[in-house]
């Protein structure tokens, strides 16, 4: 996508920076190539170059990441893939509740389809700020913007929230120019391109979308990221203790921290998610060094001070306090995690974990009633309620965090499928 004026002065710089670029897998000359592309990017309207060295690991989502990690051989072994007729995806649609993780796939997904040859830069398209007051401005900086995408490809590009942007444009609520940009994506997204660039629209309310972003064929596919499971919990507590190791005592055991903490949030019935996860940890940290001694504080103030370490049992206790004083997002909003797995039961999107809450197939969209629960089984609207009310506590009793997260959505979904009188097909 670069001219060949271009091209020379990228090995230029490389040659000028480095005796020899081409050692270690030409690194010199592929950061001087990435800093040009950067470049052209900031001058674009509506596009971000997003910056992925800090992306990390993500926990859970583990159909969704194997997925991933198949497609990326495309991006990888591009010759080879062609001559293979392996081709590329174009994209993927992330539809889940805040916090779970789909702006963070995005960030892994662009280092995933990286290598020690080449990286693939992730840019976030934004397109809302590209409306202006002029006729034809939008499409025009619409049209610029996704020849610039085409540029630096191979890429991942990223659009946030898309429902924010294309929600209601066909049912005349948007205005002209949004229609616009509307239909030239969707043709873009339909057109061959001779470079790999994979697109990863996130949404939070699919309700919004219009059909033709919805359906399979736009997209290559469609995942439900939401309602972690105690497994994935686990593994994003995992990631960011170890983030907080540098300040703990001994040998510290990660596994059993989460594990026990996962316990006392069945008890009390708190159901996270990753962003609640988070946000628990650093306010746990933040007051545990509030409780240091104001010595201890100065003294780690000094130049190349050492830190004071935690033990692994007041790390336990500021944990648990912070997770019984924090309301999760699942406690703000459990009618609206029901009637989103409800939403997306209708509209066929794939599970983006292996270990499911809830299973799709064994839902009955009429009664909202499952079967084929182990250990639970009722024919009877009227004692199903009252049963599944019964064993979320027995199991928040037990500590068994899923179980717990299970019969209590069950409930939910179950009451808001009678009040609705059935879930009606033509919602797709």
């Amino acid at each position: 996508g670069m001219r060949k004026d271009e091209i020379v002065s990228i090995i230029n710089l490389a040659y000028a920076q480095s005796e020899n670029p081409l050692e270690h897998h030409a690194k010199s000359l592929f950061d001087a190539a990435k800093k040009a592309k950067k470049q052209r990017i900031a001058g674009v309207r509506g596009l971000k170059w997003i910056d992925t060295d800090s992306a990390g690991e993500v926990g859970g989502l583990e159909a969704l990441q194997r997925w991933i990690r198949t497609k990326s051989k495309t991006f990888l072994y591009p010759h080879a893939a062609l001559l293979q007729k392996a081709v590329a995806p174009k994209g993927v649609l992330l539809a889940g509740l805040p916090g779970c993780g789909k702006t963070h796939l995005a960030k892994y997904t662009s280092r995933l389809l990286s290598s020690s040859e080449s990286s693939v830069p992730l840019l976030q398209l934004d397109l809302s700020s590209m409306l202006g007051k002029w006729l034809g401005e939008a499409e025009a900086n619409c049209e610029m913007a996704l020849r610039a995408v085409e540029g630096v490809a191979p890429c991942v590009m990223l659009i946030d929230e898309i429902e924010k942007v294309f929600g209601g444009v066909t049912d005349g609520g948007s205005s002209d120019a949004m229609m616009h940009i509307f239909s030239s994506f969707l043709d873009w997204m339909q057109k061959e391109r001779e470079k790999q660039i994979l697109v990863i629209a996130t949404a939070n309310k699919t309700e919004r979308l219009p059909p033709e972003l919805k359906r399979k064929g736009r997209f290559d596919e469609t995942f439900f990221t939401g309602i972690p499971t105690a497994s994935d919990c686990k593994a994003i507590l995992r990631i960011h203790l170890k983030k907080k190791m540098s300040v703990m005592a001994g040998s510290v055991d990660i596994d059993g921290i989460a594990e026990e903490l996962l316990s006392v949030a069945a008890h009390n019935r708190r159901f996270m998610n990753g962003a609640d996860i988070e946000t628990i940890i650093n306010a746990a940290f933040c007051t545990l060094f509030a409780e240091l001694k104001d010595s201890d504080i100065s003294a780690a103030e000094a130049d190349n001070a050492r830190a004071k370490l935690y033990s692994s049992d007041d790390v336990k206790t500021a944990l648990k306090n912070e997770l019984i004083s924090t309301r999760s997002y699942f406690d703000n909003n459990l009618e609206g995690v029901a009637r989103y797995w409800i939403e997306m039961n209708v509209l066929d999107f794939r599970d983006a974990s292996d270990k499911l809450i809830l299973p799709n197939n064994n839902f009955n969209r009429q009664t909202g009633m499952f079967t084929g629960i182990e250990g639970f089984s009722t024919n009877s609207p009227k004692d199903y309620e009252k049963q599944t009310k019964t064993l979320a506590e027995k199991f928040a009793t037990e500590g068994n965090y899923d179980k717990a997260l299970q019969f209590t959505l069950m409930r939910e979904i179950f009451r808001q499928v009678q009040r609705a009188g059935g879930i009606h097909h033509d919602t797709k």
